[in-house]
């Protein structure tokens, strides 16, 4: 039993280092996705101050930032996950 209580914590223990080792060697910046690549599909969309104002102007879609990189992010704006990642992401002028 005393065998039991000495080995198992540190068969844990070293599983997890092992784990922890293997995670430092994969790289943070790929991301998965089937959609890298590719056209985006076709839609589009008002802004907010075209919706609130009734406007019929021209509306965003992906022709307006065809051979850019760009991140369409929706979410509600109550949603606390949108509150902290509009803070995060901001434009990039290059």
């Amino acid at each position: 039993m005393s065998l039991i209580r000495v080995w198992l914590p540190l068969v844990i223990l070293l599983s997890i280092a092992v784990i922890f080792v293997f995670g430092l060697k994969n790289d943070p910046s790929y991301i998965p996705s089937v959609r890298i690549d590719k056209k985006a599909p076709g839609f589009s969309l008002q802004t907010l101050e075209q919706a609130i104002n009734k406007s019929d102007d021209s509306k965003i879609s992906p022709k307006n930032w065809e051979g850019k990189i760009w991140i369409l992010n929706v979410f509600a704006s109550w949603c606390v996950a949108w509150l902290i990642k509009t803070t995060l992401i901001k434009p990039r002028n290059g």
